[in-house]
């Protein structure tokens, strides 16, 4: 028997929420649920099914306020030639179909549209759709033969506290099925098989990172079980992660490099024989970055604040491809602000490090054992931009760092002091302009001659204004808003973690070997999987390729990249207290 416990006034609120929500929804209709192809080519190989989750439907599901996912991929050229499946089932608070029956009846879908006639399947499912998806093709293991790959958004493989509450309210068997796992449970049948089957095709996952309604939905754990390949957090709730409004959008783009990786392997298995053939993808696989996370912030899945994370995104420019770096806090910079103060414990920054999954196809008849690899860098510039930070929370001085790979130079504050009030703030009556000197790393501004009198005694300020800098020729403006704390505290950093990595020197051209731990073995006609993580010592845009050797000493080549890199200047720990001038 299951008992609510006593939910406290926001909770109940956001249950409430939830539930009007979902009740609200249009994929409650009692009316026959509509597969259909979005897009339907002559002699296409491959189709993209979209499968939905509990209480939605195919229309609803995909459908933000801009777009239709299934439609967007219409419209994008790397999708040309591929069929286009939007599969809806019944699922409501009324719904009288398990989970098992549900994949039965994608069986009659898929049969009767042609669906399985294809020679390649792609699967893209949210939520309970993704569990659906895995009952079908246990079931029907000739289908999962020709899977090419799954991605599942924020599927429950080990249950959802949500579905607990969904089922003391619905009679829907679906409900009852993702409660969280016991070793009894359907779930926990469905994993056993799922693990038993050994299934070869690519398993993607993707979690969210919000609550729906203040309420946490699928928890990292168990969106992320089952999966065999690098699992990609997306800054969306529940419903929003599988809502992309645009091309841009991460979810549209983690399911885009996926197809992309998993395509050109499978089109390598065509190549001639006696060839090793490579396929290299951009891979957002977590890892240790610039400005990693410290251990204890890891522990508590703290990560920064989505404007000082580090995300790569890529584009294929003919035989090359374009990987540039994305930083929401610099384009803030860029524009002239505002910029808000930045809370961190180690550094401002963290995020990915440009990460390839390199696929390797032996169509010789002898085992391959790959044993390095090699950065061959034809050209390297250097990029030079200042990039201030302000301090949140800094104690007794106003901290100001240089996160970028050239000087503050001539840096003027036009300041103003006053009492924090939340989003309204009390200027103090007379703004200041302070004439400080070039800043290389950083430097701390006392704000004892600042402060006034009337403030002295509160715990912490509130400093806001502008920050002019550059040459006289090249003047740029940044406007901010920072925290200053009266009262010092000391404050101990945490060395960041270590990582494998294949590091090139920016700025330089040459080859830079990085051998591998042991041979990476890829038998006759099998196809092995790796990560090559991409660092440097400066941010540079850098033109380069990378081969792989062999234990026989023979070249494989995986292919060009043009790498637009970011790395911030960390190094913090020499700090200038900051010469004044004041007029």
């Amino acid at each position: 028997m299951y008992r609510l416990r006593p939910f406290g006034v926001p909770l109940r609120a956001g249950i409430l929420a939830l539930l009007i929500a979902i009740l609200a929804r249009p994929g409650l209709s009692a009316a026959e649920p509509t597969s259909r192809y979005i897009r339907r080519l002559d002699n296409a190989s491959t189709v993209i099914i979209f499968v939905h989750g509990v209480t939605s439907s195919g229309e609803t599901a995909w459908r933000s306020k801009a777009s239709y996912w299934p439609s967007m991929l219409t419209s994008d050229s790397a999708f040309d030639g591929a069929d286009i499946f939007v599969h809806s089932y019944p699922t409501s608070f009324w719904a009288t179909m398990s989970i098992d029956e549900l994949a039965e009846d994608m069986r009659v879908v898929f049969n009767g549209n042609g669906v399985t006639d294809h020679k390649k399947l792609i699967f893209v499912a949210h939520s309970m759709g993704g569990l659906v998806v895995r009952a079908y093709l246990f079931k029907h293991r000739d289908i999962a033969a020709k899977t090419l790959f799954a991605y599942f958004f924020s599927t429950p493989t080990n249950g959802s506290q949500i579905a607990t509450l969904g089922r003391m309210l619905s009679a829907n068997p679906q409900f009852n099925k993702m409660r969280p796992m016991d070793a009894e449970d359907y779930l926990a049948d469905l994993t056993r098989n799922w693990q038993d089957a050994q299934f070869k095709f690519a398993s993607y996952c993707a979690y969210e990172k919000r609550g729906t309604y203040g309420l946490p939905v699928v928890t990292f754990q168990s969106a992320t079980a089952l999966c065999n390949r690098p699992l990609v957090p997306i800054d969306a709730d529940h419903i929003d992660i599988v809502k992309p409004e645009s091309q841009n959008a991460r979810s549209y783009l983690a399911f885009k490099e996926a197809y992309r990786a998993e395509t050109l392997a499978a089109d390598e298995t065509t190549g001639p024989e006696g060839k090793i053939s490579i396929a290299i993808a951009l891979t957002h696989q977590k890892g240790e970055a610039a400005g990693a996370q410290s251990k204890e912030q890891s522990a508590r899945d703290r990560p920064l604040p989505p404007e000082q994370q580090i995300s790569y995104d890529f584009t294929q420019l003919g035989g090359s491809t374009q990987i540039s770096y994305h930083l929401p806090y610099l384009d803030l910079v860029r524009a002239g602000g505002p910029v808000k103060g930045l809370a961190y414990e180690n550094a401002p920054f963290e995020g990915e490090l440009p990460t390839f999954l390199v696929t390797v196809l032996n169509n010789t008849k002898e085992t391959v054992d790959i044993t390095s690899g090699e950065l061959v860098v034809q050209s390297s510039k250097l990029v030079n931009e200042p990039i201030p930070v302000f301090d949140d929370f800094s104690a007794g001085c106003l901290r100001i760092s240089n996160q970028g790979w050239t000087d503050i130079v001539d840096p003027l504050l036009n300041m103003n002091v006053a009492r924090d009030t939340g989003d309204f703030a009390l200027f103090a009556p007379q703004s200041r302009i302070i004439k400080l000197q070039t800043i290389a790393d950083g430097a701390c501004l006392s704000l004892r001659d600042y402060v006034p009198a009337s403030l002295r005694h509160d715990d912490h300020v509130k400093v806001l204004g502008t920050l002019e800098y550059g040459a006289a020729d090249h003047r740029r403006t940044l406007a901010f808003s920072t925290r200053v704390k009266l009262e010092i505290r000391a404050r101990q950093g945490i060395p960041p973690d270590a990582t494998y990595q294949a590091f090139f020197k920016a700025g330089e051209v040459g080859r830079y070997s990085f051998l591998f731990d042991y041979p990476q073995q890829v038998k006759p006609g099998e196809t092995a999987a790796f990560l090559v993580r991409i660092k440097s010592d400066r941010t540079s845009q850098t033109n380069m390729t990378i081969d792989f050797k062999t234990i026989d000493g023979r070249i494989v080549h995986g292919g060009a990249f043009a790498l637009d890199l970011f790395v911030p200047k960390m190094d913090t720990k020499t700090w200038v207290k900051a010469g004044v001038k004041t007029r």
